[in-house]
């Protein structure tokens, strides 16, 4: 999954935040979606904090997987997983 927040006028009021949660709530309230991940650019420090602050963790990080301004930068796979389900998915 991924967000984009263009208007900079709108960053760092906790909306990338708020969109991440809402969309955690109907990938796996309405859903029920086992899980959700997302691909991050390493310099992308304030997805990286909306991200964590909504409950992903880092689960991975891709060396030089992406290609920012004519530079090769890691991108960091973040991911959640929906609560309702034990570690072997079954619904719990």
């Amino acid at each position: 999954m991924g967000i984009l927040i263009g208007d900079k006028t709108c960053w760092r009021q906790g909306l990338g935040t708020e969109s991440i949660g809402l969309i955690k709530e109907a990938a796996f309230g309405s859903l029920g979606l086992h899980r959700l991940a997302s691909g991050i650019y390493s310099n992308n420090v304030g997805c990286l904090k909306a991200f964590s602050r909504a409950g992903f963790e880092p689960e991975a990080r891709l060396v030089g997987k992406r290609l920012h301004r004519g530079v090769f930068i890691d991108e960091i796979r973040m991911s959640c997983f929906n609560p309702e389900f034990d570690l072997k998915g079954a619904h719990g």
